[in-house]
């Protein structure tokens, strides 16, 4: 997923911001978010989660939930947790 990742946050540099987090940790992002596993990706618009995923995803739609968040306007933020 790593590699994924990586080339969608070049592919969106600009519009998308990607970060990361160990909710090991961090472990008070976890109730915060509710994480059901990891990973667990979250894509934020005006601060709020508006894409969750748990597990990896079919890179298809790893590419769409970019592909929205592009579209919103501003720089939107992606977050990768893992354990």
């Amino acid at each position: 997923m790593k590699p994924q990742l990586a080339a969608l946050a070049t592919q969106y540099k600009g519009k998308v911001s990607t970060w990361a987090v160990n909710v090991d940790r961090a472990p008070n992002l976890s109730p915060v978010y509710a994480f059901d596993g990891v990973p667990a990706l979250i894509g934020f618009h005006g601060g709020q989660p508006v894409w969750r995923q748990v597990g990896a995803p079919d890179p298809a739609i790893l590419a769409a939930m970019f592909e929205d968040l592009s579209k919103r306007g501003d720089v939107q933020t992606w977050g990768t947790v893992t354990g």
